[in-house]
């Protein structure tokens, strides 16, 4: 079976032959259909807009013409446009397994991924190359890591060769807290391939893990020089900011990653430190607010916010959100943060020490932790200055 370079050459050659004969017969619909279509292959987007545009003022474009117009109108960023033309589509009879494979990705790039999956799922029902991985990824967007897993290891199962499954696997297992399992499949396709984006940020979070902030760094960049959208990677570069105490970078990392997946709260929590920590507290409320609303499950959101209650001098409202993370997660380290806080400000010195020190001597890690580590550590001294200050008048 011809690897991809070589189906790439084929369709160069292919589209070489096309365009001689188009210059022999500039209006034929047929030759212009398929132009574009190797020019989309080829990735010549604006090529391939070109050809369509010119069939079109010839005659009415074709099903599968606009079928393509939908995709470019996806590279374009138009996910809207795309939706709706594939849905009329699928309204006059064209319902193809190709045609929900496409309609499946543009919706899991409007977000709407309940209608994502059953499209997709048609598409894997019905062959189509590609739609297993789109499949996966939605479940894994709809927080349904168990049903991803099993679908991605179906999948190797019947062929172990699907290289994607197992950069969607990395991703998978990371989530699950199974670093090592995460990276065993992340070595497994850089090997193959040193490009994929899943695989280099899952080792940069295990570099990260092991400390080694230069290497996590490196992986990071690679996965972003070759996939510039993937928060997971722009995230892993604020957590390498925060942790060399670039906080201004950081923050920029982490605005560009949220802009990539504002549905993923761990890096709206990243932002809300990153602010907290230069001292605008209500972007910071702001940020943790917009984690709140997409899940209130979260620990470390209710516990940011009783750290900023506490610092904004509201003892109540801190003293419920901590209630409200620690039922959560005993062990909520930014709960325990404002605890502390608040023991200091009421007046037992002691006892807040005792809790803060227990806090700094927690092991570092990038899922958070650290940031609120980062957070204790600059927060705490600069309310010692700040009460400081007035007795040193």
């Amino acid at each position: 079976m011809p690897d991809r370079a070589e189906r790439m050459d084929d369709a160069g050659r292919r589209l070489d032959r096309v365009l001689v004969w188009l210059q022999a017969d500039p209006a034929h619909a047929g030759l212009q259909q398929e132009a574009a279509d190797l020019c989309y292959r080829l990735g010549r987007f604006g090529d391939a807009r070109h050809w369509l545009t010119q069939q079109a003022r010839s005659a009415p474009l074709s099903p599968a013409a606009r079928s393509l117009d939908g995709l470019l109108l996806l590279r374009c960023g138009d996910a809207a446009a795309a939706i709706a033309i594939f849905q009329a589509l699928l309204a006059q009879g064209t319902a193809t397994p190709e045609l929900h494979g496409n309609l499946g990705w543009a919706l899991a790039l409007a977000g709407r991924f309940d209608e994502a999956a059953e499209h997709a799922l048609r598409a894997v029902e019905g062959g189509i190359a590609g739609a297993g991985p789109l499949h996966v990824r939605i479940l894994h967007h709809q927080a349904r890591l168990d049903e991803a897993i099993r679908a991605a290891e179906d999948a190797l199962a019947h062929d172990p060769a699907q290289l994607p499954h197992y950069g969607i696997l990395a991703t998978l297992y990371l989530d699950r807290d199974e670093p090592d399992t995460a990276a065993a499949f992340a070595r497994k396709v850089r090997a193959q391939a040193p490009d994929d984006a899943d695989a280099n940020t899952v080792l940069g979070v295990a570099a990260l893990l092991g400390q080694r902030r230069d290497e996590a760094d490196r992986f990071f960049r690679h996965a972003l020089h070759h996939q510039p959208h993937s928060g997971r990677a722009r995230a892993g570069r604020g957590l390498v900011g925060m942790l060399d105490g670039h906080l201004e970078t950081a923050e920029d990392h982490f605005r560009l990653a949220v802009a990539d997946m504002p549905a993923h709260a761990g890096i709206w929590h990243g932002l809300a430190w990153c602010q907290l920590l230069t001292g605008r507290t209500g972007q910071a409320h702001a940020s943790l607010q917009a984690a709140l609303a997409l899940d209130r499950t979260l620990a470390d959101t209710h516990g940011g916010l009783a750290v900023l209650a506490a610092l904004s001098g509201r003892p109540d409202e801190a003293g419920a959100c901590i209630r409200r993370a620690l039922g959560l997660d005993p062990g909520c380290l930014s709960a325990l943060l404002a605890r502390g806080l608040l023991l200091r400000q009421s007046g037992h010195a002691a006892a807040a020490q005792q809790q803060l020190d227990g806090l700094m001597n927690q092991p570092l890690l990038p899922d958070g932790t650290t940031l609120q580590q980062a957070l204790a550590t600059h927060v705490l001294s600069t309310r010692a200055r700040h009460h400081a200050a007035p007795r040193r008048r």
